[in-house]
């Protein structure tokens, strides 16, 4: 009986780190479990189709100010020389991506992204950057 317990521990685990929108990956390497049985519990969870967790109240959102976290990735188109960075504003609450723009690391880019923002986060939003000199 305690293996079986054990078990549901483990998958309950595994439904919770899904609900927090881990990848698939990274619940493979903190549980031990298998990939299969990984993906196969996601699935069984997507079919269920159970909401996911607000990280705050609909109230509180609309009272405090809102944060943004602003990035730059590089990536590659074809060939590595081919170098494209991608811009991210991301909301710090949610973990959703709210503006993205693909060009240079330069400061033209991070004008195209603050134009990409929408409106309700031009003002009253704390931003939070790896302090790139583009941001200024």
């Amino acid at each position: 009986m305690p293996a079986a317990a054990e078990r549901a521990a483990r998958y309950a685990q595994v439904e919770k780190l899904l609900a927090e929108r881990n990848s698939q990956h990274s619940i493979v390497r903190v549980t031990g479990m298998t990939r299969m049985t990984v993906a196969k519990l996601a699935k069984k969870a997507q079919q269920a189709s159970l909401p996911l967790p607000r990280l705050r109240p609909q109230k509180a959102q609309r009272n405090q100010w809102e944060a943004l976290e602003l990035d730059e990735i590089w990536t590659f188109v074809g060939r590595k020389w081919r170098k494209f960075w991608l811009w991210l504003a991301v909301e710090q609450a949610s973990r959703r991506v709210v503006a993205w723009v693909l060009g240079r690391r330069d400061a033209a880019a991070a004008r195209r992204l603050w134009a990409a923002l929408p409106q309700r986060y031009c003002r009253h939003c704390w931003y939070f950057t790896d302090l790139f000199p583009a941001y200024a």
